[in-house]
Formats: structure tokens, sequence, C-alpha cells
């Protein structure tokens, strides 16, 4: 990656988020560099990282881009794929909830996301009792507050291939989640988001748009 053009880039186009076209413009090349040297990494379990502007940050940039991977992986494997979306009381979690929730709504992915905050797991309950296709919490667990997450549950009853299915134990309940070291496909890559898809929230359907050039740009 050319670090210098990938922030050039991001400074001229990267406009949705005041916050991060605020930060881009005070960088000096020694942040540049830490903020640009590499994609943020969907390890185990999902996205951690320092909130702010950058490839290697969490913003809404890049929870649009591991929504629109996720997507693709549940569009490919479930006949009516569908979602359940939490979100905790960190800095930006409530955004970067509501940015997933319209990607994986533009791609036809019925959505079910929390009216408020809740715990982490809520959504691993959730994705069971709701039978959804997989799970996103937006949580960055015991991280410091300048950090924020993405973590992924996957459905172990919903047929997923077996390497990326499983189910964990928390204090003797069963609860939905990602086996450790399965890792979720990477299928992550730029597309269009259409305008006016439908949103579930929390059962009710509601009207939401998201336009393509707020969260993709080329």
């Amino acid at each position: 990656m050319d670090i210098k053009k990938e922030y050039e880039r991001w400074l001229a186009k990267a406009t949705a988020d005041a916050d991060v076209a605020a930060e881009l413009k005070t960088l000096d090349d020694a942040k540049i560099e830490d903020a640009f040297y590499r994609d943020l990494a969907f390890g185990t379990g999902g996205l951690r990282g320092v909130i702010g502007a950058g490839t290697n940050r969490m913003n809404i940039y890049t929870v649009a881009k591991a929504s629109q991977g996720l997507a693709d992986y549940l569009k490919k494997n479930f006949a009516e794929p569908s979602v359940a979306i939490g979100y905790d009381s960190r800095i930006k979690s409530d955004v970067f909830a509501k940015v997933a929730a319209g990607v994986f709504a533009a791609n036809g992915v019925k959505v079910n996301i929390w009216l408020v905050l809740m715990p982490v797991p809520t959504v691993s309950f959730a994705t069971r009792y709701l039978h959804t296709s997989a799970g996103v919490m937006v949580t960055a667990s015991h991280n410091p507050s300048k950090y924020n997450g993405y973590k992924v549950y996957a459905a172990h009853h919903a047929g997923v291939p077996g390497r990326h299915q499983g189910v964990r134990r928390q204090k003797g309940r069963q609860t939905a989640g990602l086996c450790a070291g399965s890792g979720w496909p990477a299928e992550i890559r730029r597309a269009q988001v259409p305008a006016g898809r439908q949103l579930l929230h929390r059962g009710t359907p509601l009207r939401h748009r998201a336009e393509a050039q707020d969260l993709y740009f080329n």
C-alpha cells in the first residue's frame, strides 16, 4: 500500500464522519504511517482497534467494509440471511452499529438491532433465540476506552460450514459463538450500497438510506 497516496485519498473523500475528516487534517507523518500502514486485521472473533481515522483504525469505513464482507458470506451461505446487532456504551458504538445495520439492510440481510445499548451476552442469546445467521456486537471488551471493536458470532444451528460454527459455554449456559481460531472468510470488499432498503429495527420495518459515496469511495 502506498501510505501517502491512501492518506490523500481519505483526506479528499472520507467526508461522511466529521470527526474522521477533522482528524485527518491534523496527522503528521508518523501518525499517518501508523494509521495507514495496514488494514485493520479481522482476527479471531472480529475487529478491535483504536477509534480514529485510517485503514488501521475503528471508524465507519472499516466497520462498513467488514459488514460488507460478512454480508457477502451470509448471502452465499444462507437462503434468507439475517443478523442480530447490539452495541455497548463505548465511544461511537451506536454509530458503528447503525452503519453495520445499513450495510446489511442494503444487501438484503434481515436486521434485528437493539433500540438501546445492551450487554454483550444479549447478542449471543439473540443469535440463537431469533435463529439469525450471525450476530454482531460492537464492543472492545476489556480494552482501554480509546478502543472499539466489532465482534461476530456464528449461529451453530443454522448450517454454517463446520469450520465457521461453534458453541461456547459461559457460566453454565450455552451461547452461540465463533470457535476460537476458526475465523471468518476474508470476503471483504468495497461495494455499492443502494438507498432505501428495508431495515428491521427490533422487528419493525423502517426506512433506512445508506448512500454509497458516504461509506465507500474510489
